[in-house]
């Protein structure tokens, strides 16, 4: 496991534990539908935040978690794919010029570059 992978899992852990000490401090919720949702770079955590909470109910960890789904809106989960997309999209889009579009797909390759160095140090 690397160390990404070790601070996502942190992290869900980290969730789940406050949960568990929100629900045991404010009862009166634990039954409510709970969601988990962000956008962005939240794409990272969300999925390895509800497989903690479906864990902990299947274990029957502390107090059970009434997960109904989970949503990322516009998640950042692998940057080298998506980034290409982004340039093509906005021309399509009318978002931008073609020379825009020119300009801005020479920098496609840098980005993709600096994406390898960021996870490489």
């Amino acid at each position: 496991m690397n160390s990404y992978d070790v601070c996502i899992l942190m992290v869900s852990n980290d969730l789940y534990d406050f949960l568990q000490a929100f629900f045991k401090e404010h009862s009166q919720y634990a039954n409510n539908d709970f969601y988990i949702t962000g956008e962005s770079y939240a794409g990272h955590y969300i999925p390895a935040f509800a497989a903690r909470v479906h864990q902990g109910n299947k274990n029957k960890e502390g107090t059970h978690i009434n997960l109904k789904g989970f949503a990322i809106g516009n998640g950042l989960t692998n940057p080298e794919i998506q980034y290409k997309a982004y340039t093509d999209y906005a021309l399509d889009m009318k978002l931008i010029k073609q020379s825009d579009y020119n300009s801005m797909s020479k920098s496609v390759s840098q980005c993709e570059q600096a994406i390898k160095l960021c996870g490489n140090p």
